[in-house]
């Protein structure tokens, strides 16, 4: 009796093991065949993003190299953001589209795999290192109008701009000599790079970028809606003597201030999804997912940024 009641346990316990792991199994399945479209489908938008990048940002250079009258304080720095952009469009949203469609020969290959998620880093840094620029750049017109031209010089830039550039290469370099990569397994962002540089990626260059931004702009349309409720007073009561230069950057500012927040929602996501991998258990083939989605919302919006920027100049000047 007693045996018979043992065998029965076991057949019981083996089958809740068995139970258990087909259902594991199948939900890791679920989330492997969403992983599979969800890449594919990025990587065919990684591809149409390409053009449409480059076209824009080397549009912006070109002008900058052509036209010295372009060359002022502002253009510069959308100059420098334009490299940026670029830097994205023709080095690792390739790389990026390989990967996305799952070419053998790439799986394997220790160095392109770490030169794509350094490539991806060292680009959008400095695309964001430039808008906090850009912003910086605008705070002083709107708020110190009359200081502008003894804080922003020309030389100052050149140098900010070079400093920049300097920091972005150990940003760049770090992956390829600071990971744990395995040729046993795939190239996996979370499991290759060190905790610290994925912190440190997600919230020294980008987390700290976005909060002086938002503080920038925040101040900078709070003080640009107040100048604009200033304008249409003194027109009403027939003082046509405006400051005209004023008019413009409250106009253009106020532009990019909406600008900056479009640009953080694509960006919340992505810093979020990072912190998340590692303070919750889940899926791996589901957080890479949410990983690439978030990503490609931070690349596509990051492209956009000198767009939106040329628009917000456009609207300065058609204020003339």
């Amino acid at each position: 009796m007693s045996d018979s009641f043992r065998n029965r346990m076991i057949d019981i316990n083996n089958l809740s093991v068995y139970d258990n792991s087909s259902i594991a199994e199948s939900a890791g399945g679920k989330f492997k065949d969403f992983r599979n479209v969800a890449d594919f489908v990025l990587g065919i938008l990684c591809v149409l993003l390409i053009p449409c990048i480059c076209f824009g940002n080397f549009l912006v250079i070109i002008s900058l190299v052509k036209f010295r009258r372009l060359r002022t304080i502002t253009y510069t720095l959308v100059g420098s953001l334009s490299v940026a952009d670029s830097l994205l469009a023709v080095i690792t949203l390739p790389v990026y589209s390989l990967f996305y469609f799952k070419l053998t020969f790439v799986q394997s290959v220790k160095y392109l795999c770490l030169f794509k998620f350094s490539s991806v880093c060292a680009s959008m840094s400095a695309s964001m290192i430039n808008l906090v620029a850009i912003g910086f750049d605008r705070y002083v017109a709107i708020l110190h109008p009359l200081k502008y031209k003894t804080i922003l010089t020309h030389k100052r830039v050149r140098i900010f701009i070079v400093c920049m550039w300097i920091y972005i290469v150990p940003v760049c370099i770090l992956p390829l000599v600071w990971n744990s990569y395995d040729e046993i397994q795939i190239c996996d962002y979370f499991k290759i790079l060190p905790l610290a540089y994925t912190l440190y990626a997600a919230f020294f260059s980008i987390g700290i970028s976005l909060v002086v931004s938002l503080y920038l702009y925040i101040r900078i349309f709070l003080v640009a809606r107040q100048q604009q409720k200033q304008v249409r007073k003194d027109s009403l009561r027939g003082n046509h003597r405006i400051d005209k230069q004023m008019e413009k950057d409250t106009k253009s500012a106020k532009v990019m201030a909406l600008v900056l927040f479009l640009f953080y929602i694509f960006w919340v996501p992505f810093t979020i999804v990072g912190p998340i991998k590692y303070s919750v258990k889940i899926d791996n083939d589901l957080s890479e997912t949410l990983k690439n989605i978030t990503l490609f919302l931070a690349m596509r919006s990051s492209a956009s940024s000198v767009g939106w920027i040329e628009q917000a100049i456009y609207t300065r000047n058609k204020a003339t």
